[in-house]
């Protein structure tokens, strides 16, 4: 009996850490990138959901772009956009409770960073 309440208490604890992993960046975030063209520079990622349900939206300048193929584990999360016909595929980290990371299209990449609102 005490073996099994070790595992049920030992799988409840990691499931809990696994948990607030992922809120770390479920929610909005401001983000930036200055080398974008003019109306992508700056805008909102918005998580929501769960990591095998996770939606992703990016707003930017009044336009609200829905990301497709979503991949999140723990403090990472990769998704891809469309943006005028271009697949955008982007990677991001959470660290500090700060958002890095990058957008890679045909022209190469661009550095995105970004905070919570305040």
């Amino acid at each position: 009996m005490l073996k099994f309440l070790m595992i049920a208490f030992m799988v409840t604890v990691f499931t809990s850490q696994g948990q607030a992993q992922e809120k770390n960046w479920t929610g909005t975030w401001q983000y930036s990138a200055p080398s974008a063209d003019y109306p992508y520079q700056n805008g909102k990622i918005i998580f929501s959901g769960e990591e095998k349900e996770l939606k992703v939206v990016l707003e930017t300048n009044g336009r609200k772009i829905e990301a497709r193929n979503i991949k999140a584990a723990k403090n990472q999360v990769s998704f891809d956009l469309t943006i005028e016909g271009e697949l955008i595929k982007v990677s991001l980290q959470v660290k500090d409770k700060k958002l890095t990371g990058t957008a890679s299209y045909s022209g190469g990449e661009i550095a995105l960073s970004g905070k919570r609102p305040a």
